[in-house]
C-alpha cells in the first residue's frame, strides 16, 4: 500500500503522542514528514521505524529457517544428486538405455517423487568407499549395507530391498569336504581353505565377524566377477555371494559352471537389508521425503521379495 507523509508518521504506528502533522511545523521542532520528498522522515522517526524493520526481517529469516528444515520436497523443488552404484547384476548394472535391475527399479522412482534429479554412474565400491570419506558433498549410492561404521558418518534411508540368505560358492575340487563341515563358521575359518573376499566390503555383521577370524583370507580382489573367476580357476577355495547374483556372474564370467558348487547351509544368517546410502550434506527434509517414499510405495520388509535368479543379458558386457 502507497502511504501519505501522515500516513507514515501516524502516531499509532509510530509509538508516538507527540506528532504533529506537516501543516504545523514550529521552527524549533521539525515536522514527522516532509513536503519536498513526501515520504522522508526526521532522525528519530527513521530510526525507529529502521529498528522495526530490522525485527521484520529478523522473524522472517527465522520463519524461512525452520520451513526450510521442516517443508517435504514439492516436485518443483528439484535437487541434482550424484547417485553411485556397483555394476552388479541383478541389483543394479548399466545396460544399453542406462542403469537397469531391482534397486533400480526401486530407488529411482522414490527419488524422482521427491524433487531430486539423480545422476547415476556406475563406480567400484572402493571408490565409492573413498568417494564418502573424502565426504564428497550431495552423494549418494544405492544398495550399500548398514554396519556401525558406515552408520557413524553416514545416512540411510529406510530399507529397499532384503537379500535371500547367501550362499557359499566353492571351488569343485573341494566342495565335498567344504558341505561335510556342516557349518558356514567352520567352513570359513578351515586354515586349508583360501577364502575370497572384496577389499573394504561388508558381508554383513555376522559373516563380517566370521571372516575376522578367518586364518587365509585373501583380500586383494576388486570386485565380485574377479573373485568368482579366482574361485573357479582354485586360487580361491571359497567366497561368499548372493543367491540372487549367482547365475548372473557365470554368465558375466563366462565360467564353466561345473568348475564351482553353490553350497547353502543352515546357520547362515537371514539376508541383509539394502538402503540408500548418503552423505550427510543431504538436507534433513529430503531424507524424511525419501523414507516417505518408501513408506507410500510398500517398500517395507514385509513386502520385500528377492529378485529372480536370471542370468544377465550377453550385450551388456
Amino acid at each position: 500500500m502507497i502511504a501519505s507523509p501522515n500516513w507514515w508518521s501516524s502516531p499509532v504506528l509510530l509509538g508516538r503522542t507527540d506528532a504533529r502533522p506537516c501543516n504545523h511545523v514550529p521552527e524549533q521542532r521539525p515536522c514527522a514528514g516532509n513536503v519536498q520528498s513526501g515520504f522522508a522522515m526526521s532522525r528519530p522517526i527513521r530510526h525507529t521505524m529502521v529498528m522495526k524493520s530490522k525485527s521484520v526481517l529478523a522473524w522472517l529469516s527465522v520463519i524461512a529457517v525452520i520451513v526450510g528444515v521442516t517443508a517435504p520436497a514439492r516436485a518443483g523443488d528439484e535437487l541434482r544428486l550424484r547417485v553411485t552404484y556397483i555394476d552388479r547384476a541383478p541389483y543394479m548394472y548399466l545396460s544399453e538405455t542406462g542403469p537397469v535391475g531391482v534397486l533400480f527399479d526401486r530407488i529411482d522412482p522414490v527419488l524422482r517423487a521427491v524433487g531430486v534429479v539423480p545422476s547415476y554412474e556406475p563406480v567400484p565400491p572402493s571408490r565409492i568407499l573413498e568417494l564418502f570419506r573424502r565426504q564428497e558433498p550431495m552423494h549418494c549410492s544405492v544398495g550399500w549395507f548398514r554396519t556401525p561404521e558406515r552408520e557413524a558418518a553416514l545416512w540411510f534411508s529406510l530399507p529397499i530391498y532384503r537379500n535371500r540368505p547367501p550362499v557359499l560358492v566353492v571351488n569343485a575340487a573341494v566342495a565335498d569336504a567344504v558341505a561335510a563341515t556342516g557349518s558356514v563358521a567352520v567352513a570359513l575359518t578351515n586354515p586349508d581353505w583360501v577364502v575370497g573376499v572384496v577389499e573394504r566390503y561388508s558381508y554383513g555383521v555376522t559373516l563380517d565377524a566370521i571372516l575376522a577370524h578367518a586364518p587365509a583370507r585373501d583380500i586383494a580382489v576388486a570386485d565380485t566377477p574377479a573373485l568368482m573367476r579366482r574361485v573357479a580357476l582354485g586360487r580361491n577355495h571359497i567366497m561368499i555371494a548372493d543367491p540372487e547374483e549367482v547365475a548372473a556372474l557365470w554368465g558375466r564370467v563366462g565360467i564353466d559352471a561345473h568348475r564351482v558348487r553353490v553350497i547353502a547351509f543352515a546357520d547362515m544368517p537371514e539376508g541383509n537389508t539394502r538402503h540408500l546410502m548418503c552423505d550427510r550434506s543431504i538436507p534433513h527434509h529430503i531424507r524424511d521425503a525419501i523414507d516417505a517414499e518408501i513408506r507410500l510405495l510398500d517398500l517395507g520388509l514385509h513386502h520385500l521379495k528377492a529378485a529372480p535368479l536370471v542370468a544377465r543379458p550377453a550385450n551388456d558386457g
